[in-house]
């Protein structure tokens, strides 16, 4: 049970004990710790400035009908557009489901989760009042919705950051 395995290279001690004999993941370093932390506020900022860079394209095309070239067949087949009502709706249905799991990731401490299919989440609600012909009304709405998400989502990677990351004594006293 006390076996000792063989080192790493470059590691303190002779050997490990317990973790590497259990198959438990090892601990983080503080370079790893840092690199980690490093992509997850790339990531976020990835995500913020594609959420800008949607929010620009859909704000350029706010009073375009999209629907306006295709055939009345094509229409027919597709349906009518949803209403802007229904798409308030699930707009705040999922700001709210959002808000609410991106605070208790904040409150536990937990790893930010950030995900592309979060960014389709966001700017899925341009395409929808577009079509719609509702996204001049409804623009703020969503850029806000977004923005909203994303500062509170770069608020789980500060608590994060500051739980992951070993008191400043272990940083200086690194050798």
């Amino acid at each position: 049970m006390n076996e000792q395995v063989k080192s790493e290279p470059g590691s303190r001690y002779g050997g490990t004990r317990g973790s590497a004999a259990t198959g438990e993941k090892p601990a983080k370093t503080t370079e790893t710790c840092l690199q980690d932390l490093q992509a997850l506020s790339h990531r976020g900022l990835r995500d913020l400035f594609l959420f800008l860079l949607f929010s620009f394209f859909f704000f350029g095309v706010r009073q375009i009908d999209l629907l306006a070239p295709l055939t009345e067949g094509v229409r027919r087949i597709l349906g009518s557009p949803p209403s802007p009502e229904l798409t308030t709706l699930a707009l705040t249905g999922y700001t709210l489901s959002a808000l609410v799991l991106i605070l208790a990731r904040t409150a536990r401490g937990e790893r930010p989760r950030l995900k592309w299919v979060h960014l389709f989440y966001r700017t899925v609600f341009y395409f929808f009042y577009a079509v719609a012909g509702s996204l001049e009304g409804h623009f703020m709405e969503v850029l806000l919705a977004g923005l909203l998400l994303i500062g509170l989502e770069q608020l789980n990677i500060w608590t994060y950051a500051l739980k992951a990351l070993p008191s400043g004594k272990e940083l200086t006293n690194k050798s």
